[in-house]
């Protein structure tokens, strides 16, 4: 969703009298809820019938798909209006995946999001990702760390530390470091370094912090919603991350992000995109398998047993990138 922002920014500059709707699940309502470009959001709940006389009565003119898949394609059958969709891929990404034969155009998800537009007339110019947080959700970043020692630091400004994220989450754990390298990272970082994630990662992120014994180690996880989470990224210095939501929500926010890539491929094409700031974002990857990448999306544990695409990481490089960042910053 966090994705597709360029193409809600991309209609509003070209036809700034449109009336825009956004049509997502119930449970993906807060991501996009603060969006000021968006006159209604519909939200389906399960299979979307309940809602098929409502979107029929407003007589789109267009309808962009850029889900395209069977839960999408009920829509476009029954809503008026002319229909456009983004090309998938699928193919092309499953001949790399399964046979190692890599076809795929080297453009971002983003890039082909805006080229469903061109049939409207619409340029495919490379726009920001953005992401808006509600008021109440804002979070005062120097209220976190209480009464930590951290002023003995050079990362310090005069209303509050500056700090650096790592977000934890992962959909898959094929796109997570293990925890025993997660702890090996955190245990060396020597600057305030908030651990985020949802209430899956809060188990993991105690661990962490236990083991790691380390003052400038806070963990957040589980304790704010995703819009919360995203204003504390906002607020960072740098961005440590996985392939996950939070390097999306970064890249709105152009933030200097470290990407750890396990499983999956920045050529996939959902990389941290940040147009306007390249280099901004730095990946860290173990090119050369073969047995990578061994699924578009991930597993709960590696096919082959070894998980070298994550064992083999540069945590030493990661972490001195990790200071070197916050120093300049």
């Amino acid at each position: 969703m966090v994705l597709t922002t360029p193409v809600i920014r991309a209609i509003a500059v070209h036809y700034p009298k449109a009336e825009i709707h956004y049509l997502t699940k119930v449970q993906h309502y807060e991501v996009i809820k603060a969006h000021p470009l968006i006159k209604r959001i519909h939200l389906v709940n399960k299979s979307g019938k309940e809602l098929m006389p409502a979107l029929q009565a407003e007589c789109f003119d267009y309808i962009i798909d850029l889900h395209h898949n069977l839960r999408s394609r009920p829509f476009k059958w029954f809503l008026s209006g002319k229909k456009y969709s983004f090309r998938k891929l699928n193919i092309e990404k499953w001949l790399r995946v399964q046979c190692g034969i890599d076809i795929l155009p080297r453009v971002h998800i983003v890039e082909r999001y805006l080229e469903t537009l061109t049939p409207l007339g619409i340029p495919k110019t490379p726009l920001p990702l953005e992401y808006f947080i509600p008021q109440e959700d804002q979070i005062d970043v120097g209220q976190l760390f209480g009464n930590a020692d951290v002023k003995n630091l050079n990362f310090v400004n005069q209303k509050a530390p500056s700090y650096g994220v790592y977000a934890l989450g992962g959909q898959h754990a094929t796109k997570r470091l293990p925890e025993d390298l997660i702890i090996a990272l955190c245990r060396s970082v020597r600057a305030p370094l908030i651990l985020l994630g949802g209430k899956g990662d809060q188990a993991t992120a105690e661990r962490v912090v236990k083991a790691s014994n380390n003052p400038y180690l806070f963990s957040f996880c589980g304790r704010f919603n995703i819009n919360q989470s995203a204003d504390v990224v906002r607020q960072a210095q740098v961005l440590i991350t996985h392939d996950s939501v939070m390097m999306h929500i970064g890249a709105a926010f152009a933030r200097p992000t470290l990407a750890i890539w396990g499983n999956t491929i920045p050529e996939f094409g959902m990389f941290a995109w940040q147009p306007g700031h390249p280099q901004n974002v730095q990946s860290f990857e173990i090119n050369g398998l073969n047995c990578r990448p061994c699924s578009k999306i991930g597993f709960d544990a590696c096919p082959k047993g070894h998980f070298k695409c994550m064992r083999n990481q540069p945590i030493d490089a990661i972490r001195n990138t990790f200071h070197q960042w916050m120093t300049e910053g």
